[in-house]
C-alpha cells in the first residue's frame, strides 16, 4: 500500500532501546519510555492498538545485560503470550515484536524499526481500525 503509513508504537527500556529511540527521530514511530522491558503487560501492548497503533514493538536489553536481572526474559514471555491473544481475536500476530536492543546500537535499533515499519505498510491498516 503505497500511500499508507503506518503508526508504530515502540515500548522502549529506558535502560537499553530508550536511550537510542530519543536520539532518532523516526517518522510515524512513537518511542514510549518504560522501566524496564519485564514491566509491560498485556494491557500496554493492547492499549497501543487500541489507541490506534498499526503496530507495537518491545524493545529491552540484550540478554544477560538487564539491570533488573530477568526483565527482558520477561518481556519476551509476555509478547508471545499477547501474540497468541492477537491470534484469538483476529489480528495478525506480526503486527507485535519483541527485541533486543543495546543502549549503544543506534543502528541496530534502526534497523529493527524500519524492518517493522516496512512489514506494517507491506500488511496495510489494521481491520478494524477506528479513522481519527
Amino acid at each position: 500500500m503505497a500511500d499508507f503509513n503506518p503508526s508504530l508504537v515502540t515500548l522502549c527500556c529506558e535502560n537499553s532501546a530508550f536511550l537510542v529511540a530519543e536520539e532518532e527521530n523516526l517518522p510515524g514511530v512513537t518511542p514510549v519510555k518504560i522501566p524496564c522491558g519485564g514491566q509491560v503487560e498485556h494491557y500496554h501492548i493492547l492499549n497501543a492498538f487500541d489507541q490506534g497503533a498499526d503496530g507495537v514493538m518491545v524493545l529491552a536489553c540484550l540478554k544477560e545485560n538487564c539491570k533488573h536481572f530477568w526483565g527482558n526474559d520477561r518481556a519476551e514471555k509476555k509478547v508471545n503470550y499477547v501474540k497468541g491473544m492477537l491470534e484469538n481475536i483476529g489480528i495478525n500476530a506480526e503486527r507485535l515484536a519483541y527485541s533486543p536492543v543495546a543502549a549503544n546500537n543506534e543502528y541496530k535499533y534502526g534497523e529493527l524499526v524500519k524492518e517493522m515499519y516496512d512489514k506494517l505498510k507491506e500488511m496495510g491498516p489494521m481491520e478494524g481500525k477506528v479513522k481519527k
